[in-house]
């Protein structure tokens, strides 16, 4: 243990190096409230000078070496910003097309598990968007506490593990058991990937990348049956896990080394660490040096039970996440049908369901080219297919919209934000799907979507003039936004 004079002088050099500025330092609480000290959040952080300084305490508070620290993500070069972009744009474009992939082979399947209940054949689809509902909740919170790269990797190694043990299942209970954990490790950069982009650009140059990852997802499911229906037509079911893993590999390799380390607080610790090392004390106690997110009251244990709660924290006292969660929902289920299907990284399970039995069943084509059909969701390309062009059109700016917000708005817990808004549409995405084809056996493809439409007009038309018009005030109610 160093002598009380040995602290002072240590102090002391850490103090002369840095400038007399105080900083105010959050408690606990305001970490968790988000009541952040404005020279503490990071959207600030560039505008301020505060290098290491020592607080009316005698600690010494770790911060940013002013606003143009290279170790800040907001400073890195674009190249190394993009690459952190392009790797969490992979994970998110990956998941959905996993499971999108195995809608065209949901017959195949079901004959060979030996499956004949239509909704236990739908859920072998929409388990995994089930997944979505909680892993995010979960994974979340788990990257503000040990960080977005280490998380994401963690995470996109357990989709791949099971995702290619899906293959190998020999009955409905052991598939539907690795297909629910794919979809939980799947689920990892839904939430956290806007994070990370939250972590290393400013809100105004943020656009371009949230825009390319809102892409990811809507290709994704998109893409997915239309390989998936080819791949079935020519090999088995079990080949459609097994080249989505294949792929998921090559991205999960370049991640480790393209991907690093983004939210703030982490890098923050770990130059404290790096501080406490080179000054003799133990790097893991934060009594003397502390980041500016940090406090010695403060305890692992503490921090990771607060970081689980905060996403339902969010739900349960935050209005705006309540009313883009449930808005989400809606559009979720009102535009669940036969031509919809994305709404971010959900497969949009009902397409994945009634488009195979469209274009198979009534025109008549086979596996492979119903498939096609999909593309029209993501780029409008198939011939006779401008209604879902049109449809998904009308669909892009609300989830772009809505991501772009939430990361705006909860930039350092826009995990965990994220997490929160995505829990009822995924709810949406798995149980909708599951009585759909009952609904459209009894009113037909033609009522049942007009049906929906005129739902989507009577609450989606209101439901955007109130956020336009009441969202500022609901949103300064928040204790978590920026």
């Amino acid at each position: 243990m160093k002598s009380n004079e040995n602290i002072h002088n240590d102090t002391q050099d850490l103090e002369t190096a840095s400038q007399e500025t105080k900083i105010p330092t959050p408690t606990p609480k305001e970490l968790e409230e988000g009541e952040i000290p404005d020279q503490a959040k990071p959207e600030e952080q560039e505008q301020t000078a505060d290098n290491n300084q020592q607080n009316e305490k005698g600690e010494i508070i770790v911060n940013w070496d002013g606003p143009d620290d290279p170790m800040n993500p907001r400073n890195w070069s674009p190249r190394k910003k993009w690459a952190a972009v392009g790797v969490v744009s992979s994970y998110t474009f990956l998941s959905p097309i996993a499971s999108s992939m195995v809608a065209p082979a949901a017959e195949s399947l079901g004959h060979d598990l030996h499956i004949t209940s239509t909704v236990l054949l739908s859920m072998l689809v929409s388990i995994f968007v089930l997944a979505y509902a909680f892993g995010p909740l979960i994974l979340g919170p788990l990257s503000e506490i040990f960080g977005r790269a280490r998380v994401l990797q963690i995470a996109n190694l357990l989709f791949l593990v099971f995702n290619i043990a899906c293959g190998f299942a020999q009955n409905s209970q052991q598939f539907l058991a690795f297909r629910f954990l794919a979809g939980f490790g799947g689920s990892a950069p839904l939430s956290i990937g806007g994070g990370v982009l939250g972590d290393c650009f400013i809100p105004d140059e943020r656009g371009r990348a949230v825009a390319l990852y809102s892409l990811a997802p809507i290709l994704g499911p998109a893409i997915g049956p239309v390989a998936g229906g080819f791949i079935a037509e020519n090999t088995t079911w079990r080949w459609v896990f097994w080249s989505s893993s294949f792929a998921c590999c090559v991205v999960q390799i370049i991640g480790l080394f393209a991907l690093q380390e983004t939210f703030h607080p982490v890098l923050l610790e770990q130059k404290a660490k790096r501080i406490r090392k080179e000054k003799g004390y133990d790097p893991k106690d934060n009594s003397v040096i502390r980041t500016v997110y940090d406090s010695p009251d403060r305890h692992w244990q503490e921090i990771l039970s607060r970081s689980l709660v905060r996403p339902f924290r969010l739900f349960l006292f935050e209005p705006i996440i309540q009313l883009l969660g449930l808005y989400m929902a809606f559009i979720e289920i009102a535009m669940a049908s036969h031509f919809i299907v994305f709404i971010r990284t959900e497969i949009k399970s009902l397409v994945l369901v009634t488009i195979p039995g469209i274009f198979q069943n009534i025109y008549k084509e086979n596996v492979g080219i119903a498939g096609l059909h999909y593309i029209a969701l993501g780029i409008g390309l198939t011939l006779g297919s401008q209604g879902l062009l049109l449809i998904g059109l009308g669909m892009m700016p609300i989830f772009q919209n809505v991501q772009n917000y939430v990361i705006d708005a909860f930039t350092l817990y826009a995990a965990s934000a994220l997490a929160s808004v995505a829990f009822l549409r995924s709810l949406a995405g798995f149980g909708f799907p599951l009585f759909a084809p009952t609904m459209y056996n009894a009113l037909g493809y033609g009522k049942g979507n007009t049906i929906l439409a005129v739902c989507a007009i009577v609450i989606g038309w209101p439901a955007t003039l109130g956020f336009w018009l009441y969202g500022e005030k609901i949103r300064k109610r928040s204790r978590y936004a920026s």
